[in-house]
């Protein structure tokens, strides 16, 4: 993924599901956006700062998946982690 790239779309994003536990988003990246839902996935510490971006939302939902379908959620952890161990050998 080409996160530099990302700083020029984001006036086109929608929608952003954070999965990740650290901070990616700069309060600047976050001004770009425009009527834009952010869900905040990644458990732990907050690591999107509150926007100030026009029309946008932040939602927390830290570790929703593994909150809702915690058996589904590790089945699909457990897969990708196989799949990836076995690219990487």
């Amino acid at each position: 993924f080409d996160l530099p790239c990302l700083s020029c779309r984001l006036g086109d994003i929608r929608l952003v599901f954070n999965t990740v536990p650290a901070p990616l988003l700069t309060q600047a990246m976050l001004r770009s956006l425009r009527d834009c839902a952010i869900v905040e996935l990644a458990a732990g510490r907050e690591n999107i700062p509150p926007p100030e971006g026009r029309g946008v939302t932040l939602t927390f939902a830290h570790s929703l998946p593994g909150k809702i379908v915690p058996k589904s959620a590790g089945q699909i952890i457990a897969r990708t982690l196989d799949q990836t161990m076995q690219k990487e050998g």
